[in-house]
Parts: C-alpha cells; structure tokens; sequence
C-alpha cells in the first residue's frame, strides 16, 4: 500500500471543455444521422452548457449530466412528438424564455440534400459570387 507516483493534473480549460462537449454530442450527432438529421450547436449554446456542466472540483464528469439533462433527454421528447418532421437540420440555441436563458430546439431545411455537395457558385444568383443576398 504504497505510493509510486504523484500524478498532477491541470483544470480544464475552457476549449477543453468545449472539446469534450463535442466529443459528446458526436454520439447525438450519429444517432440523427442515421435518421437523416444533422445537429448543430451554436458556440453560444456551447458556452451554456460548459456554465452549467463545470465544476472545478470534478472537471468535466458534469458534462455528461448537463448534456443528457439539457441536449438529450429534451431533444428525445421532441423527436418523439414529431417537431422536427420534415427537417433535416436541428440547431441548439439559447433563449430567454420566461426571463431565464435555456436551450432551444430550432429544426430547418437545409437548402440542399444531404450527402450532395453543391457545385461551385451554383445557386447563388449572382454569377457565382459569394456575397449573400438580403431576402
């Protein structure tokens, strides 16, 4: 019962704990994907969800619990209802809802199919230029 080594370890930081977000989220991605859908977080999404999924005591093992708490298990229930029928793209945000930031479900079309890359300055209108056109 002796002691061979001291193992030190840094507290993570920020962008790691952004990287283990979207190490885990890559669950939730292929799961969609294997539905058609595409998930995206938006950085400010991502921000909510290290606040309140960080501690400096344990590092990122309260991740996991605020992604299930606040990604998955909602995201589930709205699956299930059928909210996103007939989109393929499913887009994490923040909102103030009832004066309280919290994380919403935001599904589009995105505007070409999935799988199929568009050409090079197809689409646009305009000649192939890539200014966007206010709608």
């Amino acid at each position: 019962n002796r002691v061979d080594d001291i193992i030190v370890f840094r507290h993570l930081t920020q962008d790691d704990l952004g990287e283990v977000i979207e190490l885990e989220l890559g669950k939730v991605r292929q799961r969609l994907q294997e539905r058609g859908m595409k998930l995206v977080l938006t950085e400010e999404a991502k921000k909510f969800l290290i606040k309140r999924g960080s501690n400096l005591d344990f590092g990122a093992r309260p991740l996991r619990r605020a992604l299930e708490n606040f990604v998955e298990d909602p995201l589930a229930e709205e699956l299930l209802r059928g909210e996103f029928a007939g989109k393929d793209t499913i887009t994490i945000e923040v909102k103030e809802v009832a004066g309280k930031k919290q994380l919403v479900f935001v599904g589009s079309v995105s505007q070409q199919p999935q799988g199929e890359p568009e050409a090079v300055g197809a689409g646009s209108g305009n000649g192939g230029s890539s200014a966007a056109q206010a709608t």
